[in-house]
This record gives C-alpha cells, structure tokens and sequence, in this order.
C-alpha cells in the first residue's frame, strides 16, 4: 500500500501530465482486483480509488479564461482518458458513490472550471446508475434543467452530455422527460452547444 501512496503523490503533481504516467499501473491494478473477486481486497483498494478520482476531478478543471470547452487538443485528449480510467476501476468504489462524491462538492460555492470537472466526472459513471435512485439524480437533472442561459457554455455543454449519460434514468421518469427533451432541442440551436445536444 507504500507504493500506492506514492503513485498517488504523482497523482496529485499540479502537471497533468504527471499523473498520465500512472494510468496504465490503474488500469492493471482494476484487472488484478476484477479478476480476484474477493470483496476484502476490493475494500481495502477504495480509499485509493476515491482520492484517485479526486484528484483527476482537479486535473479535469479547465483554465479559468476557457471560453468553451474545445472539441480536440492535449487536454480533451487528457479529460477522455480520465473518463476511460474512471469507468474501469469504478467498480472498487461504486458508480453511486462516485456520483455522490461528485454532488457533494458541487453543494459548495464553486468557481464554473470547478463545477464543470465534478460534472465532468459525474458524466463518467451517469450510465451505471440504477433507474431506482432516487436521492442524487432527481436534484441534478433538477439543476441541469433549471440551468441560468447565461451559465458558463462549458458547464452547459457538460450538463447536456450529463444528460444524455442519464438517459435510462430519465426514461423511466416520465415527470423528467418532456422538460429533457425541451432543453436539448433548446440547445440544437445554440452553435457551441449543438453537437452536445445532438450526441446526447
């Protein structure tokens, strides 16, 4: 557990690239783990995986003068192998509890960059999450759907692909759906935020 702790101090370096470096060791250590099967082993990685997703939840935070988010270049590459780590080794931690990790720091008073990562990594396990929840999901697709126009369109865009991750959730609450479909079909005309719209 030494050794982890150390790969973990790499994790947090401020240079994403850094923590790049480790991805791979993640990736094995979730197969290892996978292949086992023995929820002790499982149990005793989960304060790893959940400073892990910390962390990447700070490296996943756009500059502050971003005007939106940029559809190809280092960091997106960097934000979509975030996204491929998160959803292989979820398992150890928990899609439910990633996304109320997520929640909980959005409940603070957050800067845009801030609440888009934490969204950002929401995105990530949204597809995972039982239909049944009903104590987190309710209040974020709430929030995307009573979202200011005038938020930041990072966080927009965000929120959108958010939704369309959510989908099977959605569809099996008919009170959410109309106002879902009302708000993407709201975002197909806006430019920075069309794409967004039509993927999700």
């Amino acid at each position: 557990m030494r050794a982890l702790e150390l790969v973990l101090m790499c994790v947090g370096h401020h240079d994403y690239e850094v923590a790049k470096i480790t991805f791979n060791l993640w990736y094995r250590l979730s197969e290892e783990v996978y292949e086992r099967d023995y929820q002790p082993l499982t149990d005793a990685f989960k304060p790893h995986i959940e400073r892990l997703i910390e962390a990447l939840a700070r490296h996943c935070q756009c500059e502050p003068d971003l005007i939106q988010l940029p559809d190809e270049d280092e960091f997106f590459d960097f934000r979509m192998k975030v996204m491929e780590l998160i959803k292989d080794v979820v398992f150890i931690v928990g899609s439910s509890s990633v996304f109320c990790q997520m929640f909980a720091t959005l409940q603070a008073d957050l800067s845009w960059e801030q609440t888009e990562a934490a969204l950002f990594i929401m995105q990530a396990v949204a597809k995972n999450i039982l239909p049944e929840e009903y104590e987190y999901v309710p209040k974020v697709v709430e929030a995307i759907l009573s979202m200011p126009e005038d938020s930041h369109p990072a966080v927009r865009k965000t929120c959108i692909l958010l939704l369309g991750e959510l989908c099977e959730w959605i569809e099996r609450h008919p009170e959410c759906l109309e106002a879902s479909l009302q708000n993407l079909i709201r975002a197909l005309h806006d430019k920075r935020l069309a794409n967004a719209a039509a993927v999700a």
